[in-house]
């Protein structure tokens, strides 16, 4: 949509919605003329010489619908701004008025942040909303799934601010422009010799877990900033906790199921690796602790793919995906450590995954596509891993430094202290732990009274395996409940030879 003011004062309009429809002249009705249209040429908003701000509808609500402006903007409006279906205002006071369909302004976060004040323009995106402050600085609020609302950290001195759909640009006062937020068809791009080369260059991407994909495939989760659309995403576009627990549960009946021996165990083991990089990325200690047991399960599950699943041989899946999905959930595992302060009981784990990295890289298989996106995964990876390499070596020099490790701080194998059993045997592949690993796979996970108590212990057993470390009268009184338990599970549960061949080495 487009709008022209003549000399005269009258507006000229012209513009289609769709591109095969045919250019049309639009009508403009209102006596001033309009100030700014909506991202998808929904409506546009215009001010009158009260500063009293009017809508003109142009598309139906497919376009962006949104409701007349409400009566604080009805005087004294300074400026306008209007996103895909919400419209914004620069009120006489410096402060910001949003309006739209509650539901929108909800669902979107779009009421303004209530510190917001001494405000000289604003503009509207898709689904987000900058405003200008009077010192330069910009701030912005709304949905962030591409990063479109993290203002580059070295940006400032701003004189004007712009936004499309999922990105937003700024002029300074130097005349350069910094651009952020969706770049997959290079919004992001400014050509080198307008950028603001300090905002970009100061914008960081903290280090954050790898996530999974439906189909395996890494994907880094990136804290702040644009994720590339390809090869990372954000919190935002991550599944909460209550959907990937509600896809663990609704597959988990579905693994023993011809037709979905691979898939259910797949996507059981992607929705535990990705409970757990949320986890990692924003919980707190407890939470980091509950993400080290998912990771563990997500690992299992993994492990428990068979080659030949529903019939099919996969070649590709077993020797290039799972390797490269199992050196996730160790890379993961050991940002978790690291977070919990365990730092070097990652440097294994992180051996193994580099392991895993190099014998997926070397099979012929993966000579086949050198250039393909799962060469880029895994490119992506190895960096990922290289910095959390050097990240647990430089915190390890730091322990050292100050006292000894304990040399039970790199037995990889008792790694799994959220395990109850695990803390009070010592070793994930003591005999006792496979006695109780087999029979909640052989019982309790066939029923569904027994999942939900698996699910229960993997929620509570972070916290009380706590209480078995360096407590041995604890730890004994433990011990002699457990080993009456196992005792009566042993020969119904045998421990069988090719459990102990192919445990996770998490």
């Amino acid at each position: 949509m487009c709008f022209a003011t003549q000399t005269d004062g009258t507006v000229v309009g012209w513009g289609k919605h769709f591109v095969h429809d045919a250019m049309a002249a639009i009508e403009w009705q209102a006596s001033s003329p309009p100030s700014v249209v909506s991202k998808s040429g929904g409506f546009a908003l215009s001010i009158d010489a009260n500063g009293a701000v009017s809508r003109q509808k142009l598309g139906d609500f497919m376009m962006g619908a949104v409701p007349d402006p409400p009566p604080g903007a009805s005087r004294s409006v300074a400026s306008v701004g209007a996103g895909f279906a919400h419209g914004l205002a620069v009120l006489e006071d410096r402060s910001v008025l949003t309006w739209a369909e509650q539901d929108q302004l909800r669902d979107a976060n779009l009421t303004p942040p209530t510190n917001l004040k001494d405000v000289v323009a604003v503009a509207g995106g898709g689904a987000f909303s900058l405003a200008l402050r009077a010192d330069g600085q910009v701030v912005g609020w709304g949905q962030n799934e591409f990063g479109q609302t993290d203002i580059p950290d070295g940006l400032g001195d701003v004189a004007a601010i712009a936004a499309g759909t999922h990105f937003a640009v700024a002029l300074t006062t130097a005349g350069k422009v910094a651009a952020w937020g969706r770049k997959q068809v290079g919004q992001t791009s400014v050509p080198s010799v307008i950028a603001d080369s300090l905002a970009m260059a100061a914008t960081k991407r903290p280090l954050g877990p790898i996530t999974l994909n439906k189909e395996a495939l890494p994907k880094a989760l990136i804290l702040k900033g644009s994720p590339d659309e390809d090869q990372e995403t954000s919190l935002s576009r991550l599944p909460d906790d209550a959907s990937l627990i509600g896809t663990i549960e609704q597959m988990s009946r579905l693994v023993d199921a011809q037709g979905f021996q691979y898939e259910a165990r797949r996507s059981v083991a992607c929705s535990y690796n990705n409970f757990a990089a949320r986890q990692i990325a924003i919980g707190d200690n407890e939470d980091v602790q509950a993400a080290i047991g998912a990771l563990f399960r997500a690992d299992e599950t993994l492990d428990a793919i068979p080659y030949g699943a529903d019939g099919i041989p996969r070649d590709f899946e077993t020797r290039l995906i799972i390797p490269v999905a199992r050196a996730v959930l160790r890379i993961n595992l050991a940002l978790a450590l690291h977070r919990s302060g365990d730092v070097a009981r990652g440097e294994p784990l992180l051996r193994e995954a580099r392991r895993l990295i190099t014998q997926a890289e070397a099979d012929p298989l993966a000579s086949r596509g050198s250039d393909s996106e799962h060469a880029k995964r895994v490119q992506m990876v190895l960096s990922i891993l290289r910095q959390v390499e050097a990240q647990t070596m430089a915190a390890t020099s730091a322990v050292a430094s100050r006292r000894p490790q304990p040399e039970s701080s790199t037995d990889t194998k008792s790694s799994g202290g959220c395990y109850i059993a695990t803390a009070v045997y010592g070793s994930y592949d003591a005999a006792e732990v496979l006695v109780l690993r087999q029979f909640r796979d052989e019982c309790l996970n066939t029923t569904a009274p027994g999942r939900t108590l698996v699910r229960i212990y993997y929620a509570l057993s972070p916290r009380v395996a706590g209480a078995f470390r360096d407590r041995p009268s604890v730890n004994r009184i433990a011990k002699r409940v457990l080993d009456r338990i196992v005792r009566r599970l042993q020969a119904r549960y045998p421990v069988q030879e090719h459990k102990r061949r192919t445990r996770p080495s998490l």
